[in-house]
């Protein structure tokens, strides 16, 4: 069995030697689950899937700047089952600056377009097929 990330990769390969799998919701989180009965010792095992609830805090380098100054936006996206991975979108009005992955919880995208104005910058961490998506958003102030 192969688990997704969420960004097109997967986790290392498990495992497993059924005779035969369901699918059910089986704790009633509204999201599929599987169950497996084991070859040959007459048991089974569940594989629940479980999404986790993430934060994502979104932090600018220099607040306010200057027109076409340099700025760096960070976001860190955190959850209780440590570590994160998969990529975090960014975005300046309705403006889409880039994609960037995380690294230990981690992304950050450097710009020096932003004209004098006041923006609303978002990150935006885009999941994988355990964690959820969440977002979070500044205003940036750019004097002239």
């Amino acid at each position: 069995m192969l688990f997704g990330n969420g960004d097109g990769t997967f986790e290392a390969a498990q495992n497993y030697s059924p005779c035969s799998i369901a699918v059910g919701d089986l704790n009633g989180d509204g999201i599929p689950d599987l169950v497996q009965a084991n070859r040959g010792d007459g048991t089974i095992s569940v594989l629940l899937n479980i999404f986790n609830q993430t934060v994502t805090a979104l932090f600018s380098s220099k607040n306010p700047s200057a027109s076409h100054e340099e700025v760096t936006f960070t976001a860190r996206v955190t959850s209780g089952s440590g570590a994160q991975i998969g990529s975090v979108e960014f975005k300046s009005d309705r403006d889409r600056l880039g994609v960037v992955p995380l690294i230990d919880g981690e992304a950050a995208i450097s710009i020096s377009a932003l004209s004098a104005a006041s923006h609303i910058v978002t990150a935006r961490y885009l999941g994988t097929t355990r964690m959820l998506k969440s977002s979070a958003e500044l205003t940036q102030v750019v004097t002239p």
